[in-house]
This record gives structure tokens, sequence and C-alpha cells, in this order.
């Protein structure tokens, strides 16, 4: 089989999670040289490294502010020549900010979401749109591709707190979802999943929450999804989330609202 290489868009928001997909991962192919590449929105080179130090050699550590317009093109790039071309491309990254729109300022609260909106979604987009190209090539060369997005059970109800981070996911969830539909028809043998992921135990959810899903749990989750070729991972409490959904839609938004 062809060797397996996987580019990992993983910021402070899942980065708990993330260092666990790449655990997960990792033992599943067998590799000749690193073929991982972890990306943080992170100007610390520092952390960056700590969190590639115990795979081994296994994982390309570079650093990067997705948030800034060229950034994805670059890493992508950068990814492409480190590794010799990629596989899958795991889109992780995520800020969440609790912004109260009658606290704030109009220019405060407009910038607050702009840089929301470019880490959660304009990020994952722009990282699909670069990824592509090269992608296309490793199926053409005989190999296998994918892409999994990283959303949340707020993209499906969202909290009172967090309405950019909830409008993020949602709009990621939508793009996914097309981004399926149209790669079935232009390029079926790329596979697009999504992650729904509830309340996970990372660092961005410090303080918040109980019961919340181990980042070991999460990506035994993940990586069993990608490797069963599931298009929609519904994770942990996400599978009680949308049952609920269907038999009372508002009891949901209830639960979730204050979450």
């Amino acid at each position: 089989p062809a060797r397996r290489r996987r580019a990992h868009g993983g910021g402070r928001a899942a980065r708990g999670a993330d260092r666990r997909v790449r655990g997960e991962l990792h033992p599943r192919g067998r590799p000749q040289r690193p073929r991982y590449l972890e990306v943080q929105p992170s100007r610390d080179p520092a952390r960056v490294a700590a969190a590639a130090e115990p795979f081994g050699g296994q994982v390309v550590p570079l650093v990067a502010d997705l948030a800034a317009p060229d950034a994805a093109a670059r890493l992508v790039a950068d990814a492409d020549q480190a590794l010799g071309g990629l596989s899958v491309l795991v889109a992780n990254a995520a800020i969440q900010q609790s912004l109260d729109v009658l606290a704030l300022a109009p220019d405060a609260l407009v910038a607050a979401a702009r840089h929301e909106f470019a880490v959660n979604l304009d990020a994952p987009l722009a990282l699909v749109a670069h990824a592509l190209p090269i992608l296309r090539r490793t199926v053409e060369t005989g190999g296998t591709a994918a892409i999994v997005t990283v959303t949340s059970g707020l993209a499906l109800v969202p909290k009172r707190s967090a309405p950019v981070y909830c409008a993020s996911k949602a709009a990621l969830r939508s793009l996914t979802i097309a981004l399926r539909d149209q790669l079935a028809v232009g390029a079926p043998a790329i596979r697009v999943h999504e992650a729904i992921l509830p309340l996970a135990d990372t660092p961005m959810t410090a303080g918040r929450g109980r019961r919340k899903l181990s980042p070991a749990h999460a990506a035994q989750a993940i990586a069993d999804g990608v490797a069963a070729g599931r298009p929609e991972l519904r994770i942990g409490a996400v599978k009680l989330l949308t049952l609920l959904l269907r038999i009372s839609p508002t009891t949901a938004a209830r639960l979730l609202r204050d979450s």
C-alpha cells in the first residue's frame, strides 16, 4: 500500500484531542519517513516542537498563525515538500470566545468575530483548497486520500455565550457536506469525513462543564470512523443529541443554551 502522509491542522482549542488523534493514526501505517504535519495557530516554536516530540520524528512541526491570509497556502506547500505528498488532511484548528453582543463595543465585537471566523472557518477552507491538488495527485498515483473536518455538537444546537463559535462550526459543517457532495462527483476517490465532537477535555474547555469526553476516546472514535469510511462521525454524547433533536428540538436547545 502507498505510504500514508497526514497533515494535521490543530490549535489550542483541540490540542489534547489532536495529540491523541496522531497517536491513534500513527500505528496504522508503516512509515518509511516522517509522515505527519502538526499545524497549530501558535507563534511559539517551543510549544509546537514539544507537541511533536512524543512521536519520535514521525511528526514534522511547523509554526503558523492560521488567522493570517497566506498561512494555509504556505503550510500546505511546506507539508508537501517535507513529506513528499499528503494522504490525509485533518482540519482541527479552532478557538472559542465568549462574546456578549450587548457588552462589547461594535468595533471590538466585529474584530473578535472576524478573528474567530478566520481560524474556525476560513483556515479549514483554505487548507482544503490548497491541499486538494496534492490529494488528487496522491490518488492518481495509486494512493488513498481523505479530508477530515472537526466540528461540534454546537454546530447543531448553539449555546448562548459563544455565538460566533457556534456559527463558525455550523458553517464548517455545511461546507463539509457540500464539499463531500462535490468530490463525490468530481473526485470520488477523496473521502470527506466530519467528526462532530461533544464537550471534550481540552485546554479550551478548562473550567467549563462536566462529564467531558476524554481526548483518548475522541481520538479513537475519529480514527476508527475514518478507517471504516463513515462520512459523519457522531462521537460520544453527540449520538444522544442527534436523537434528542428528532424527538424534542426545544429540549435539546434548552439543555445546550447555557452549557
